[in-house]
């Protein structure tokens, strides 16, 4: 059995990244229709606003997966048991990106954001969490304990 250690934190970490800014480019739309732009103007504004944030997540996120693929490493390598790694792993990646929100986007506070990069913290935290569930970790043979 081959370790997918480090695809499994990419995936994770993509998941979020396209997860996030679907969700908030749909809640950006929804709170604020164009309903003077046409369907076909309305989708090209769509995939359009899609394409920036999830561009900009990949820039703006791409230091917290490097920190969160090491803690995955060394979690892998202290806990033995599966699920509590899962619930590890999943909670870690929430806190590190409240920490990132925290100290670039949202320093007036979580929720006190006029911009609504609150909604697209919140989007990140529920698909690091569904992904770090979704996706198979599989640590290398030698520390698979169970």
């Amino acid at each position: 059995m081959n370790s997918n250690i480090f695809q499994y934190s990419l995936r994770v970490w993509l998941t979020s990244v396209v997860g996030a800014a679907l969700f908030f480019v749909l809640i950006t739309m929804v709170k604020e229709p164009g309903l003077s732009q046409s369907f076909w103007q309305s989708i090209g504004s769509f995939f359009s606003d899609w394409v920036f944030f999830a561009g900009f997540q990949l820039l703006f996120s791409i230091a917290t997966w490097l920190v969160f693929y090491v803690i995955i490493l060394l979690i892998v390598k202290r806990i033995h048991n599966h699920r509590n790694r899962l619930w590890t792993i999943s909670s870690t990646g929430i806190v590190l990106t409240i920490i990132t929100f925290k100290i670039t986007l949202l320093q007036d506070g979580l929720f006190n954001d006029n911009s609504g990069f609150a909604y697209l913290m919140i989007a990140n935290c529920f698909f690091i969490y569904a992904g770090s569930w979704f996706y198979e970790l599989r640590p290398p043979e030698y520390l698979n304990w169970a």
